[in-house]
């Protein structure tokens, strides 16, 4: 946006970064937390970062129309912040770091949220360094997708007698 005049013009206006802070509110609210993997961050798509966003806000009216109804004659700025203000965790301490968002910019809005997020939920470190690796590695997409979605899968289904030794001897098979 610093660089190029043009591309500044197309991503620095509201409807782009309702979009955007739509994306964040969505994939961070504990109401959806069933959003698919490469939805919720974007990467790893078989197409590109347009088509991705699109693709998301349609699941997102799917998944509005099936369980928030109410949602549904709303435009996509008062989902968002209706959204966010129904789980917000008032009077919690991360609760200044919004503050008002009734007039806000949603662009001011993204910023905040991404913040709310990050001081109330860490990221575990030493798990965004092994996507980064394996985003970063000369892998093709096809099999990082594989890989990453059988991994997801792993996770989101061991059963509650399974503990992460479990996993790592299961691992170790392939060093």
């Amino acid at each position: 946006m610093l660089t190029c005049k043009a591309l500044n013009l197309v991503v620095n206006n509201e409807t782009y970064w309702t979009r955007v802070a739509a994306h964040i509110e969505f994939t961070c609210c504990y109401y959806v937390d069933m959003t698919p993997v490469q939805m919720k961050y974007l990467n790893n798509l078989d197409c590109g970062y347009y088509e991705g966003m699109n693709r998301f806000l349609q699941y997102m009216d799917e998944y509005i129309e099936s369980v928030f109804p109410e949602y549904q004659e709303m435009d996509l700025r008062t989902q968002t912040l209706n959204m966010f203000e129904e789980e917000r965790m008032e009077p919690g301490i991360y609760a200044n770091i919004m503050g008002n968002v009734e007039n806000i910019t949603m662009k001011e809005f993204a910023k905040r949220r991404i913040a709310y997020h990050s001081l109330s939920h860490p990221p575990n470190g030493k798990m965004v360094k092994f996507v980064k690796q394996i985003e970063d590695s000369n892998i093709p997409n096809k099999f990082k997708r594989e890989i990453m979605c059988s991994l997801t899968d792993l996770l989101w289904n061991l059963e509650p007698n399974h503990t992460p030794r479990d996993i790592l001897n299961g691992i170790c098979c392939f060093d």
